[in-house]
């Protein structure tokens, strides 16, 4: 007898719930989002974050991408444009921290902002700042600088 394959049937919804969430005018804004929503770990190890924004720049919502070490943790392009696309987002704004306190973006860093704002584009989806946040509050803003 011949075993027949079923084939799973694929379903894609989207229900908004953001509404009333604050709108983001400027780096500052958007790290201070980050901050409120960041863990305890913010001193100890690097973590990558993403905020996804609507066309009005209008928060959608903010998801830890990833955790690493003290000295890096991994930015997964490709789960954050699969998020951004199934949140309907226009825009994404990127966030990890220094544990060190030293603001100026890596060689490493510097690529990753480069490789998402391209691949980002690709998607229609614009790649609005890459923040990096230290544990006593001061950023850089790639927009900004």
């Amino acid at each position: 007898m011949k075993m027949i394959n079923v084939i799973n049937e694929i379903q894609v919804g989207y229900k908004p719930t953001f509404y009333g969430n604050p709108l983001v005018k400027n780096s500052k804004e958007a790290k201070e989002i980050f901050q409120q929503n960041w863990d305890n770990e913010i001193a100890f190890i690097e973590s990558f974050y993403l905020m996804l924004l609507s066309r009005k720049n209008q928060v959608i919502g903010v998801k830890k991408m990833s955790q690493g070490s003290i000295v890096g943790t991994i930015t997964p392009i490709r789960e954050i444009l699969a998020i951004a696309l199934k949140c309907n987002a226009v825009g994404i704004i990127t966030c990890h921290n220094h544990p060190s306190g030293n603001l100026t973006p890596s060689t490493a860093d510097k690529s990753t902002f480069s490789k998402l704002r391209s691949s980002a584009k690709i998607m229609e989806i614009e790649n609005i700042d890459n923040l990096i946040i230290s544990p006593d509050g001061t950023y850089y803003s790639e927009m900004d600088n």
